[in-house]
């Protein structure tokens, strides 16, 4: 599971998207702050005066600044929704985790059923080529006849095969944990073991499914986000306050030719405007309103004195609030559809939790018939010894009900894969990989 998580691409780049959907935060926060720009100017230049050709040079050192004072709670709502998608992107993180375990854990079981399943067919193959052996000893004695030889020798032949087929299996379960793992090196496995029975309430699933799987937080906080999104857009129909200022220092000289550049006839010293702007949307138009003071230090144009000034403006901008109308209806369309897509996820749940409460609940049954028949077969088998001992069975009949125990003895590791497979599976529906422990305490967990 480690090796599958870290080299698991799709994990990699949820991770990447967490840590944008911080530093989107970051912005969000930033966005209600001042907006800040430092500037250093420095200019010069010619222009004709009465005596002949003058020059000027000047340098300012300014900051200017921005101030939201009122959006209607847009940008509140801005840094909201990016906390709320930090919620919507750690949960897609879980939710293919959430995959990604329950893919390596099932491989890992099947990996462990097929080395069992060689095991199995290993040990058939090896006691069967010694009554094969028997039996061909009997024939050249001819106390067994050739039907009887033949008989044994299919039977040899068809757990030779069955064998082979199961290292067929092996290599194939083993390339699939390879793929499960995204890796190319050889895997070898510990085995599992033991089965614990456990007693679940089907509805204490569904709870647990309901609180603690991504899936539905996922899709609880998409509804939020794009109820952030349906508050912003309607916020944008709300009038806009910005506070707007400059402050800066500022020199600028003028100097005839024959005179050096450095000739400072005005000194460093501030300058600053301050102002208000507004607008207001008024059905699809809007209006805006900007007011500032200003005081100028002196320049060509004013060589003697600086200025002091205040500005007052209206605008109109006719229809431009189309955009934001569209903007508010297809937030009412996303809200909706998260709405709806919230829904639609819980009713899913609710059927992968009750289908694989079920597996669960067959898996048991299951576990308890493969128990039973093998210790039946195997019966059968100590039985059919003694009947061939007092020459009663043939060795093809000892042979026979051996390959059915081995069959029940694979079932019986079937229906133990098929348990724990089933409770992981429930786990994972729940979204609590290891609430429900199906193993032996002290056993290994895959």
């Amino acid at each position: 599971i480690e090796v599958a998580l870290k080299n698991n691409v799709q994990l990699e780049i949820a991770q990447k998207q967490i840590q944008l959907s911080k530093l989107k935060v970051l912005e969000a926060k930033r966005n209600l702050g001042p907006k800040l720009q430092f500037k250093y100017d420095e200019f010069g230049g010619r222009v004709p005066v009465a005596e002949g050709a003058g020059h000027y040079w000047g340098r300012k050192l300014s900051v200017e600044y921005k101030q939201p004072l009122y959006y209607g709670g847009e940008l509140w709502y801005g840094l909201k929704q990016a906390e709320v998608n930090i919620n919507i992107v750690e949960n897609d993180y879980q939710r293919i985790k959430n995959d990604v375990v329950l893919q390596v854990t099932k491989s890992y079981y099947g990996y462990d059923k097929s080395k069992k399943a060689l095991d199995i067919q290993g040990q058939l193959l090896e006691e069967v080529s010694s009554l094969k052996d028997i039996s061909q000893k009997g024939y050249e004695m001819g106390v067994i006849d050739n039907i009887e030889y033949l008989n044994v020798q299919s039977q040899q032949n068809q757990v030779n095969f069955q064998y082979i087929s199961s290292e067929e299996d092996l290599a194939l379960a083993q390339l699939i944990l390879q793929q499960a793992m995204n890796t190319e090196d050889p895997v070898d496995i510990y085995p599992i073991g033991e089965a614990r029975i456990l007693d679940i309430s089907l509805n204490t699933c569904y709870d647990l499914a309901y609180a603690n799987r991504p899936e539905m937080k996922l899709n609880y906080f998409m509804t939020e986000y794009y109820l952030y999104d349906k508050k912003i857009a309607d916020a944008k129909s709300m009038p806009k306050v910005d506070l707007l200022g400059n402050w800066g220092h500022k020199v600028e000289n003028y100097y005839k030719q024959d005179e050096p550049a450095n000739y400072l006839s005005h000194k460093f010293a501030p300058e600053w405007y301050a102002g208000i702007k507004v607008k207001v949307p008024m059905g699809g138009n809007e209006v805006g309103y900007t007011y500032t003071r200003e005081v100028w230090q002196p320049t060509i144009s004013s060589f003697v004195h600086g200025s002091e000034a205040w500005s007052s403006a209206f605008t109109f901008d006719l229809l431009n609030q189309f955009p934001v109308w569209n903007e508010q209806n297809e937030a009412d369309v996303s809200f909706s559809r998260a709405q709806q897509e919230y829904n639609k996820v819980k009713k899913e749940i609710t059927m992968e939790v009750k289908e694989n409460y079920f597996k669960y609940r067959k898996a048991i049954v299951q576990l308890g018939v493969a128990q039973n028949k093998m210790e039946h077969q195997k019966k059968q088998v100590e039985y059919t010894v003694l009947q061939n001992e007092l020459k009663e069975a043939p060795l093809s009949r000892l042979i026979e009900e051996m390959i059915k125990f081995s069959e029940e003895k694979f079932s019986m590791y079937q229906a133990i894969h098929d348990y724990f497979v089933a409770i992981e599976s429930l786990n994972k529906a729940i979204g609590l990989l290891d609430y429900f422990d199906p193993h032996e305490k002290g056993a290994l967990k895959g």
